[in-house]
């Protein structure tokens, strides 16, 4: 039903394909018309945001100084990408005036690797809820765990702030840690081969 109302809307087929059309379904548990509206806002969002044209800007600066490894994958296969925001400026790119392009380096990197799970160090809270936000919002169900290691404390309380406004879906798949590590290398290891995590994340990968 879903596939022949948005069939003949002008947009890349791969936006269209069965398991992309079922994200939305899922999204909106399985009410058709509020896919459709979800699916519609979508296409908006990205003609907005000009996302055709994302992965062939120039990201050199921001992968040196925001690096990304995404070369990883799970024991399901699926892509893990980590970044250790504790080498992060975040209040210089904010402050700049860069935090906006910061947020699309961020969403580049979900729109190259749709399922991500991402271990995220230090604070940022609020550039890292808006991440939250436009993930679940225009790639729903796009990351499987999104894990945050050495979290400090205020990270804890400002995010069960925010925790409220986002989709249960998305609370369900958020898991917090503090600075022990034997706790949080644990449920990386539930997850990921330690031959796959570099050794910031508890793992042996040399990269």
């Amino acid at each position: 039903m879903l596939k022949m109302r948005v069939g003949h809307t002008p947009t890349h087929k791969w936006l269209k394909t069965d398991l992309a059309l079922l994200r939305w379904l899922r999204a909106s548990k399985l009410n058709v018309g509020a896919a459709e509206t979800a699916f519609n806002e979508n296409i908006k969002w990205r003609t907005d945001n000009d996302m055709d044209s994302i992965l062939q800007e120039d990201w050199s600066y921001w992968i040196r100084e925001y690096y990304f490894d995404c070369s990883a994958t799970d024991y399901d296969g699926r892509p893990v990408c980590t970044g250790d925001i504790s080498e992060w400026d975040l209040r210089q790119a904010i402050v700049s005036g860069k935090g906006d392009k910061l947020l699309r380096y961020m969403i580049k990197t979900v729109e190259e690797h749709p399922p991500v799970c991402e271990h995220l160090k230090r604070w940022g809270v609020s550039l890292f809820v808006r991440f939250l936000t436009a993930h679940e919002t225009y790639y729903p169900y796009g990351t499987h765990k999104v894990i945050i290691i050495n979290a400090a404390g205020v990270f804890h309380v400002v995010l069960n702030i925010v925790r409220p406004v986002l989709s249960k879906p998305m609370q369900e798949s958020l898991y917090v840690f503090g600075t022990d590590k034997a706790e949080w290398r644990k449920e990386l290891l539930s997850m990921v081969p330690e031959n796959e995590l570099a050794p910031h994340f508890g793992g042996t990968k040399i990269i």
